[in-house]
């Protein structure tokens, strides 16, 4: 029995000591990874794994590799540790006598990597203003939609570039959401001078987003204070964020 590997690159960290950094791998070609035969009683799951071999860690290869890490077969199977120096590349069920893996046995575990994407904008409006102290959308364009890996992860930070205050002095809150779930604040910069522009940023990491497309919003209030104001015509608003990030080590 047999998974194959298609050609792709990947980055695979060092994990036997603190030091060791991360091995770029490149798969110029598709490699059939040998699966060990199947039991004649339970099924067991195993794991399609790219691991690097470094001699100046350990033994004395220094190769790349595509290999199978069988997990204990039983009536409810549990998947097996990942050996060090490898990332997860699939999961594989080997069900009980089977002499063949169907692709309805793998289960994809590869997380993606993609350049970071931002989209930053000034509005044809001449000026933007609001003295909600709660969290209201800025301007429906700086809406950006975008594809969530499998990390489920996105940092995004929010610039607001020349607000500034009207009336009462205060709290110039940066806010975000997500698929219109809610405005979380990310930011918060008092303004003391009135009709003085300031930067206000805001960051946020969000976890647990399903895989797939997310429109990302930006918001922000007035807290204990009068208007603000945001020129669109001289002044900036900007939503940046790496969308795809590899699952935290």
């Amino acid at each position: 029995m047999n998974v194959h590997v298609a050609p792709g690159a990947a980055f695979i960290p060092g994990t036997e000591t603190t030091t060791q950094g991360v091995y770029g791998v490149y798969v110029d070609a598709s490699v059939a990874v040998p699966i060990a035969a199947a039991d004649a009683t339970n099924p067991r799951i195993s794991l399609i794994v790219l691991q690097v071999l470094d001699a100046g860690y350990s033994g004395s290869s220094n190769i790349g590799q595509a290999i199978e890490v069988a997990g204990v077969p039983a009536s409810s199977p549990v998947a097996p540790a990942v050996p060090k120096n490898s990332i997860v590349l699939a999961q594989v069920l080997v069900a009980h006598s089977v002499t063949s893996i169907t692709s309805s046995a793998i289960t994809d575990e590869r997380a993606f990597i993609t350049p970071n994407t931002s989209s930053q904008k000034n509005p044809a409006a001449t000026n933007f203003t609001t003295s909600s102290a709660s969290a209201v959308e800025l301007d429906t364009t700086l809406r950006t939609t975008v594809n969530v890996g499998r990390s489920g992860i996105v940092d995004v930070e929010i610039v607001l570039s020349g607000v500034y205050a009207t009336g009462t002095a205060g709290d110039v809150y940066v806010a975000t959401q997500v698929d219109s779930g809610g405005w979380i604040n990310c930011g918060a910069f008092p303004y003391q001078s009135l009709n003085i522009p300031i930067v206000a940023i805001g960051r946020h990491r969000y976890t647990g987003l399903t895989p797939g497309s997310h429109t990302f919003y930006v918001g922000w209030a007035s807290v204990g204070g009068g208007t603000l104001n945001l020129s669109a015509s001289s002044r900036g608003a900007s939503l940046t964020g790496s969308w795809h990030l590899v699952k935290p080590l």
